[in-house]
């Protein structure tokens, strides 16, 4: 027999952790759907760039929280933030560049030989041919 097993009280159910509604947003137009005192907007995993920075703006101007607005983002809203306040923030190549120290680019074809293999370079090995069939020869000239 089926047994009701263990759920959450009715009224919580189906809600973000944080409390509110999830709207599923495509385009700018259903955040017009959304009401930000008990909705919070999440963008559809197909929206690219370009929509998906829209219906941020858009979202930021209705004060309606988006649960996923990308990483690009929200790095560009803390460096905006930053240079509001009058402070200039390195950008993400400055700052990677400050912390690791650079190593020499190396492709493929420039590789460079170490010490060991310089002093022990070995012949190169001859690649063996095989001998043509003999015994179709033999066949033809009974």
């Amino acid at each position: 027999m089926v047994s009701t097993g263990y759920k959450g009280p009715k009224v919580a159910r189906g809600l973000h952790p944080s409390g509110f509604r999830e709207v599923l947003v495509h385009n700018v137009d259903e955040l017009i759907r959304v009401d930000p005192a008990v909705q919070v907007a999440r963008i559809a995993h197909t929206v690219g760039k370009k929509k998906r920075a829209l219906i941020l703006a858009e979202a930021k101007q209705k004060k309606i929280t988006v649960l996923n607005p990308g990483v690009e983002e929200a790095v560009e809203e803390e460096l905006g933030e930053a240079t509001e306040e009058g402070k200039e923030t390195p950008t993400a190549e400055e700052k990677t560049s400050e912390t690791e120290p650079k190593k020499p680019k190396r492709s493929l074809l420039s590789r460079q030989k170490s010490t060991k293999e310089e002093t022990a370079e070995k012949p190169k090995k001859t690649r063996k041919t095989s001998k043509p069939d003999r015994s179709k020869e033999g066949v033809k000239e009974q």
